[in-house]
């Protein structure tokens, strides 16, 4: 027991040495990047430190910084759903429900859903709230729903009798389903029967060897269909399609790059801005009309109808690994960006919707040095109250009321409660 004791009083101390000045980053790089200063709730951090102890006291942590994997403790994706209540979705910790309400302790609590519950798979890759505002999960194991009661598993047929991984979830005007998977396409899905599409894809280009993995699909409000491939470029399904099951099959339309490196337009007429990217993580589609695409190594492409516009690091982005893009109430656009290999800094962009029009594209970029555990981002929604959620690498998850950051990271990670 004095070991324990002793152990306590100092890892106190450690965490009594944590600076809790507050945060100013400094702009760097681009003129055009406005810094914000934030502080650290005082609150959350007691908080935190006190699960640190009560999580330790109570033989609950598994954390251990000698065999701790960031690359399987990311919160990957969030949503909201018609109640007004958060949903995380992590990588092996399976889902997070948060309805903001305090426990009877007075703290904070996050209740978590795995396997146990009914939860196909501990791994979530993503989220989509349906018409009916059912919950949709894409795990390593097909597809789990959550009807408000009860979860359950809808498993995706494979030939080879394999798991699939679902990485992107929408539905069509028509009230079907489609699940982007991995390496194998996109499957349809009507309440009954499974088609496969976007399968055995033929690719002109040795360097990209995965246009069957579907990392996003949008249903746009023209009830048109878009797909990203994370290594083959755009899909695009015309709506009219939709109303013939036998004609979709030759109603793709695979935008991918030309020998010249550029992506075609998807203008009617030729254009003079095209995109140069055929590695797109996620697709979007803002309160105008207008198509923004995430990418890997380019930034973020606006298509307006006739044209792309780009958007990338010599505007203030973090890097050009653009991961997720979420439009908040007022109409500014947030980008999350990742941390691809060779690049050490990731983080969080806003663009004022005032700017979207303007040749200089002002970028303001959030200081995440001590603001985030984590800057590699992975998902940004935004609360009933308005504040801000960024999900991120290392179980990352802080709230962002417009001043400061909130850390909740450690009621997800590292033990949480």
């Amino acid at each position: 027991m004095k070991l324990i004791s002793k152990f306590i009083y100092t890892f106190v101390l450690l965490i009594s040495l944590i600076n809790t000045s507050d945060i100013y980053a400094q702009a760097k790089g681009s003129a055009n990047v406005v810094a914000i200063p934030l502080n650290i709730d005082p609150d959350a951090k007691e908080r935190i430190n006190e699960m640190w102890i009560r999580n330790f006291v109570d033989a609950r942590l598994n954390y251990n910084p000698a065999t701790y994997n960031a690359m399987a403790d990311i919160v990957i994706t969030g949503i909201m759903d018609r109640d007004g209540n958060l949903w995380f979705g992590t990588n092996e910790k399976g889902l997070f429900f948060f309805d903001g309400k305090p426990g009877k302790d007075g703290r904070i609590e996050f209740q978590n859903f795995t396997t146990n519950d009914g939860l196909g798979s501990n791994t979530a890759w993503c989220s989509y709230m349906d018409k009916n505002g059912i919950l949709w999960f894409g795990t390593k194991n097909g597809v789990t729903k959550f009807d408000g009661r009860a979860f359950k598993i809808i498993p995706i047929p494979l030939a080879s009798g394999k798991k699939v991984n679902v990485l992107s979830i929408s539905q069509d005007k028509m009230g079907q389903y489609w699940f982007g998977t991995e390496g194998e396409g996109v499957y349809r899905y009507d309440g009954k029967n499974f088609k496969q599409y976007i399968k055995n894809v033929t690719s002109t280009s040795s360097e990209r060897k995965n246009p069957n993995v579907v990392s996003t699909i949008l249903a746009d409000s023209k009830g048109n269909m878009w797909f990203g491939s994370s290594q083959g470029g755009v899909f695009f399904l015309p709506s009219v399609s939709l109303k013939s099951p036998e004609s979709i099959y030759k109603s793709f339309i695979n935008y991918s790059p030309k020998a010249s490196g550029k992506l075609v337009s998807f203008s009617a007429m030729d254009s003079k801005k095209s995109m140069t990217e055929d590695m797109v993580l996620k697709i979007t589609e803002d309160k105008n009309g207008f198509i923004w695409l995430g990418t890997r190594n380019n930034g973020v492409f606006r298509f307006d109808g006739k044209t792309f516009t780009n958007i990338n690091k010599l505007n203030g982005l973090p890097n050009n690994n653009v991961s997720t893009i979420f439009e908040d109430k007022d109409g500014d656009m947030w980008f999350g960006c990742d941390i691809p290999d060779g690049v050490t800094k990731g983080g969080i962009a806003r663009l004022d919707k005032k700017l979207l029009n303007s040749a200089n594209k002002k970028i303001t970029e959030m200081p995440t040095r001590k603001g985030l555990p984590n800057s590699g981002v992975r998902t940004i929604l935004q609360d009933k109250e308005g504040n801000m959620w960024f999900g991120s690498r290392g179980g990352g998850l802080v709230r962002f009321n417009g001043k400061e950051m909130t850390d909740f990271s450690f009621y997800l990670s590292r033990g949480g409660c």
